[in-house]
């Protein structure tokens, strides 16, 4: 359901100063902000992210995240995890028995056909998906844009419940989906 009046599919900026307020799922440290010592999620290391890469984006992207991020982060390639003809609802139920993931998809549709919408909203699943204008930039500006964001996204993802949905968008502050 959506919240604040919000057309569906519309989404709101997150102000990562106050980000602990502009979701009710956050977890708040003592002080009211987010920051990137506040206590990740029990067994998690602090900045250790599992993280895929959707069919809609290049496989050259998890190959360069994975590599810059090699023993920090785990960054995969749907097709390399699942094959090449896995179908969304069937990854994202296979990735959501796996563990807590990361999710960068090039395909917002997801937030918004019902029956993907639900199997995401019920997975464990964060995800972030590129807004149109990011989604057809050439690769190296989609890398230039995650790596911009990355700091944000750990952030996010260490902070609220399975199943959220973000927009990352071409300029400015990642933006939750209201659904």
């Amino acid at each position: 359901m959506f919240t604040n009046s919000q057309p569906q599919g519309m989404t709101r900026p997150i102000n990562s100063i106050n980000f602990a307020q502009e979701t009710s799922l956050a977890r708040e440290p003592p002080n009211g902000e987010i920051s990137r010592t506040s206590a990740p999620r029990a067994g998690r290391q602090a900045s250790a992210c599992s993280v895929l890469i959707d069919e809609n984006l290049s496989p050259v992207l998890a190959k360069a995240l994975n590599a810059l991020f090699a023993g920090e982060h785990e960054v995969e390639h749907v097709r390399i995890k699942f094959g090449p003809d896995v179908t969304d609802a069937d990854w994202i139920r296979r990735l959501s028995e796996d563990g807590h993931w990361i999710v960068i998809s090039g395909d917002a549709k997801i937030a918004k056909r019902k029956a993907e919408q639900a199997a995401f909203r019920n997975s464990r699943l964060i995800g972030f998906f590129l807004a149109p204008a990011l989604n057809g930039a050439k690769v190296t500006k989609q890398m230039q844009r995650l790596l911009a964001l990355w700091d944000d996204i750990e952030v996010i993802a260490n902070r609220v419940a399975s199943g959220s949905m973000y927009e990352l968008p071409i300029k400015g502050k990642i933006r939750q989906f209201r659904m």
